[in-house]
Formats: structure tokens, C-alpha cells, sequence
């Protein structure tokens, strides 16, 4: 059922609105929604704007909530390099995982979401990005992260399955955080340039490692317009992605 206070994605094949259910009234392009009328009722159930717009109110996926709803921080992780992470680590679902330099929390959300059984722990040196992190978890009702102001190389706990890095100058604590990991446990470095990518791959190649991967994640999306086609403009390059496995 709805509930006051819910996150609900309204959709048709005119466009998306997400938006809190309130009981009020709620204008859009599509006109006036009255959203009194969908709390209590089921998800999937329609609703009409004043212009006779139909909708149908779902819930919204984190892709909508990333989309429509979460406040962002200059840069963030993008979803096709967010699934790449997650894809090629598989990190167990009852898993501890570190996650440093939380930002807009877009990386820890999608490790919370996936991994509900998890135990996520993610630190910001950043009080001010450190509060929008929370809001957007808080938003999106995820509950297995928690964000930690502070510095990640002074990082107390140990005994990760995952660690993901994405700050600046990372290959100052890589040693650092090997140690934290578990045996067979994952580190992985977000890298925006090929300058820090060199830097923490030879602090990399000094360890005990399984393995060391790196990859860069290029999505081409195409067009159905006239003709079938790749589209003239698309995100390309976004960062180099190092994938290491402890032994």
C-alpha cells in the first residue's frame, strides 16, 4: 500500500514525475495531480491529472531516484561503471564492505540496494557532502549504509569482503587498505585520469595479489529516428576502473 510520505514514480508514456505522496495537490506539465487520492491504494493503480492526463503509480527504481529525485555532487559514478563494479567483484550479499569518499553516496546506495544483507560502512572527509549522502539514503529508504565523516586512510574497522575507493590521491593508502581485506576480498579504485590510474597500479603491483584488472566502460547508445543509428552524442569515457583481488 501508499503511504504518506512514500517516494512514488508517477509514468506513462508521456513522461515520469516522482515526487513524495502527500496529501496534496501536485502540478506538473501534465497538469494537476490530486495525490490525496493514491495513498492507501496499491501500487500499480492509476491516477488522472485535471487535463485527463493517465498515470499509472509504481515505485520508482534507484535509476528513476539517481534520475529524478537525488541531490548530486559535481561528480558522480555513473550506473554503467556502478554495475561493472558490482558485476566483476560479486560481493557476498552478507558481506562488510568499505566504501571511501561517499560523495552524492550513488556508489554506497547501489551497494545498499543490491546488497540488502550487507553491512556497508562509508566514509567522507566532507561534512557538507557528507549530509547530502544521507539525505539521498534516507530518501530512497536505504537503510545498510552508514556514512562516517572522516579520513579513509584512518580508517579503524577491518575485515572487508569489498573496498571500493574513489578520492583523490588513492594511492596513498592502498597499502592501508589491502590490510583491511579479508583473504580473497576485492579493492576497487575508481580512477578519473590515466596519471592516478599509473600511480595506484605500481602501489598495486607491489602486493600479494590473485589478480588485477582494469577496465574502461564505454557505452554507445543508439537511435531509432528516420534511420536505425549510433547517436551523434553520448557519455564516452567517464574513469579507468581497477578491479584487484587479495591472496
Amino acid at each position: 500500500m501508499i503511504k504518506e510520505g512514500d517516494l512514488i514514480l508517477l509514468i506513462s508514456k508521456e513522461g515520469r514525475v516522482l515526487v513524495k505522496a502527500k496529501r496534496q495537490k501536485l502540478q506538473t506539465r501534465f497538469g494537476i495531480f490530486d495525490l490525496s487520492k493514491v495513498i492507501g491504494k496499491k501500487y500499480g493503480t492509476k491516477i488522472k491529472s485535471h487535463l485527463g492526463k493517465e498515470f499509472y503509480v509504481v515505485r520508482p527504481t534507484l535509476k528513476d531516484f539517481f534520475e529524478k529525485y537525488a541531490k548530486r555532487l559535481p561528480q558522480v559514478i555513473v550506473e554503467k561503471d556502478l554495475a561493472l563494479m558490482l558485476a566483476y567483484s560479486m560481493p557476498l550479499n552478507e558481506g562488510k564492505i568499505l566504501d571511501c569518499g561517499t560523495g552524492s553516496a550513488f556508489l554506497a546506495m547501489f551497494l545498499g540496494y543490491y546488497l540488502p544483507n550487507a553491512k556497508i560502512i562509508s566514509y567522507e572527509i566532507r561534512q557538507d557532502f557528507a549530509k547530502i549522502a544521507k539525505e539521498n539514503l534516507k530518501n530512497f529508504g536505504i537503510k545498510n549504509v552508514k556514512v562516517k565523516v572522516g579520513d579513509a586512510s584512518k580508517v579503524r574497522e577491518s575485515g572487508f569482503n569489498l573496498i571500493t575507493v574513489d578520492i583523490k590521491n588513492p594511492e596513498k593508502i592502498v597499502e592501508t587498505l589491502y590490510n583491511k581485506l579479508l583473504p580473497a576480498g576485492y579493492l576497487i579504485f575508481y580512477c578519473p585520469t590515466v596519471d592516478e590510474l599509473n600511480k595506484v597500479v605500481r602501489k598495486l603491483s607491489k602486493l600479494s595479489l590473485a589478480s588485477m584488472e582494469i577496465y574502461e566502460n564505454i557505452v554507445r547508445e543508439w537511435q531509432l529516428t528516420k534511420t536505425l543509428r549510433p547517436k551523434t552524442m553520448g557519455i564516452m569515457h567517464t574513469g579507468f576502473i581497477v578491479i584487484a583481488r587479495k591472496v
